[in-house]
């Protein structure tokens, strides 16, 4: 009878145990989950002759219109107040300006995270970039990208396909 009493203790041990248990279905999923500015972006690339070009925008350089929207249905919008590059930032082409949303859904596991425009390219179809999450927790968030196809004509004057962004993001209150 004793067996039989402890038996019946440790089962229900065992199952306050599991009830208890933190759920964590989709919690890196959860935890990307709302709005975050853009407030450090870091551009690096090598040349196939040793030289780097090597760019830092600070907080400065961004305004409320630099973020990414992450939802719950697994889209995204990564939002720009214009066009961040080795030459500095430009906010009008030819007096137009440079800003705009894109699309994306994505998918996130505690190894790997992926983006997939909305709208591809019609002729070509995929997105030539690799993302990889440096950081995650519930202020800030470090996403680095690897472009691994650059245009013939970037390639003829001396670069390989080392392009790097490194985008540092803060959580809106």
């Amino acid at each position: 009878m004793k067996t039989i009493s402890t038996i019946i203790s440790a089962a229900v041990i065992v199952l306050c145990l599991n009830a208890c248990k933190k759920n964590d279905n989709g919690s890196v999923g959860n935890e990307i989950v709302g709005k975050w500015h853009e407030d450090k972006l870091m551009l690096k690339q090598a040349t196939s002759n040793s030289s780097e070009h090597d760019t830092t925008f600070a907080s400065t350089a961004f305004t409320a219109n630099d973020y990414v929207q992450f939802n719950a249905d697994k889209t995204a919008s990564f939002s720009q107040s214009g066009d961040f590059g080795f030459a500095g930032k430009r906010e009008t082409i030819n007096g137009t300006a440079v800003s705009g949303v894109s699309g994306y859904n994505y998918f996130i596991t505690d190894i790997s995270f992926g983006l997939t425009k909305l709208f591809a390219h019609p002729t070509n179809g995929f997105d030539p970039y690799d993302y990889k999450i440096l950081q995650l927790d519930n202020k800030q968030l470090i996403i680095q990208t690897k472009y691994n196809v650059l245009s013939a004509p970037i390639s003829t004057v001396g670069y390989n396909n080392s392009l790097i962004t490194t985008a540092y993001y803060t959580r809106e209150n």
